[in-house]
């Protein structure tokens, strides 16, 4: 939890022991875990296409492409602030 909550997703979570009474719990923590990373994953993809863009003086349509991909993304981020 702490990791998660300092914004240090790391790895795949590993599988707990067969028996384990807390199964139920850890696999949909296990699959907030994945779904966290994969979204990261996403938003480093457009935030690095976007610097890629700017850095090599994009103008006119890849410049527009390269704003708008990051508009969306901050929609992304406020619309996950509400509840």
């Amino acid at each position: 939890f702490s990791r998660v909550r300092d914004n240090r997703l790391g790895p795949s979570l590993r599988g707990l022991r067969k028996g384990d009474e807390l199964q139920g719990f850890y696999t949909q923590f296990r699959d907030m875990h994945e779904a966290i990373r994969r979204r990261t994953d996403e938003e480093v993809r457009v935030l690095g296409e976007a610097i890629a863009a700017m850095e090599a003086g994009a103008v006119g349509s890849e410049q527009t492409k390269a704003l708008a991909a990051l508009k969306d993304l901050r929609r992304e981020k406020e619309a996950s602030l509400e509840g």
